[in-house]
């Protein structure tokens, strides 16, 4: 992700305070001294990413159309957003010459993740 130079991130969550479902999201980041965005490692010189330029009026747009606003809202917060911790965990046994494999992964500090996104996802937890 790399916004334009020129992009006043902070003027942009200014903005999204004004939409209810994410006003509190957009306020807990303006408290932040510094808002660094996280970087891809590709840079895309074609256009930069999509972010909000500002609140649409609900009585103009449709409800999926209001949906992609949040969607889009929340990815853009997402990109200064504390990072989340992942551990992923990899186990190859092999017992009497089969190998078994598990898989997993354990969210050690959910960051972004619970304030951005979780209202869309869904943990399942299995313990082996």
């Amino acid at each position: 992700t790399v916004y334009p130079s020129s992009l006043n991130l902070r003027k942009v969550l200014q903005r999204l305070k004004k939409f209810e479902k994410i006003s509190d999201l957009a306020e807990e980041l303006l408290i932040k001294k510094k808002l660094i965005p996280t970087k891809g490692s590709k840079i895309s010189s074609d256009h930069p990413p999509i972010y909000p330029t500002r609140v649409p009026d609900k009585k103009v747009i449709s409800s999926d159309q209001m949906r992609i606003f949040e969607l889009v809202s929340r990815r853009f917060m997402s990109t200064l957003a504390k990072k989340a911790i992942i551990l992923s965990v990899n186990v190859k046994i092999e017992i009497s010459k089969e190998i078994f494999l598990a898989n997993g992964l354990q969210i050690v500090d959910e960051g972004w993740i619970y304030s951005i996104i979780n209202p869309w996802i869904t943990y399942i937890t299995t313990h082996i």
